[in-house]
Order: C-alpha cells, then structure tokens, then sequence
C-alpha cells in the first residue's frame, strides 16, 4: 500500500438508476466497488447529499455496501445478508451547508494512522 493508501469518495444522491433504485445498477456499483477496496486497498467513503429520514432501505443498505463499512459483498442481496464491519464510511446530509464537515471528518479520517500494539 502506498504510504498514504487510497482513498475513494462517492458522491451521490443515493439512488444507482436514472429515475428509481434500480438493483441490476446496485450491483454492478458494488461489484466495482469491491474491487476498488479488495484489489486496490482503498477505503472507499459515500456520501449522500439527501434528507436521511426520506431515505430507503434499498438506498441505506447500498450505500453501506458500496462503502468500506462492508467488505466481500458485490449484490444488494449479500448486503442484506451480511454483517458491517465499521459505520464510519458512509455519511448523509440534505443540508448542503454541512458538507464542508463531511469532507472534513474524511480527510481527517483517511489521514489518520493508529499503531495497535498487543501487550
């Protein structure tokens, strides 16, 4: 991994399709997305600039699993089906004066190292 890992952010208005939630789309973002964090190492952070509380189960579980709060999952179906590993990788907003804190939180995030060391 290079010295400063790789990071990914997607932005997006949640819903992978032109006019609804569309799944074959899903899954071909998370199969991609899997890549990125599998192949590549990346964290992969999403980010959806729409008011949380209209949001949909559909549109909630595939932005965790396009995000690293998931990994090895490449359907919306595995999502379902599958534990979280973190909650930090995916983060909402409809107020778009917020965004600057997002953005912010990820770059401290994303630069940040810990050392773990087992006495």
């Amino acid at each position: 991994m290079d010295e400063y890992g790789r990071v990914v952010v997607v932005f997006t208005d949640g819903a992978p399709g032109f006019s609804n939630f569309e799944e074959s789309e899903a899954n071909l973002s998370l199969e991609n997305a899997e890549v990125l964090k599998s192949d590549y190492g990346a964290e992969l952070y999403t980010v959806g600039l729409y008011d949380s509380s209209k949001e949909t189960t559909n549109v909630r579980n595939f932005m965790n699993g396009l995000s690293s709060n998931y990994v090895g999952v490449e359907t919306m179906t595995q999502v379902q089906n599958s534990e979280a590993v973190s909650n930090k990788y995916y983060q909402t907003t409809g107020d778009t004066s917020k965004l600057n804190d997002i953005f912010t939180n990820i770059t401290i995030d994303s630069t940040t190292t810990s050392t773990t060391v087992a006495l």
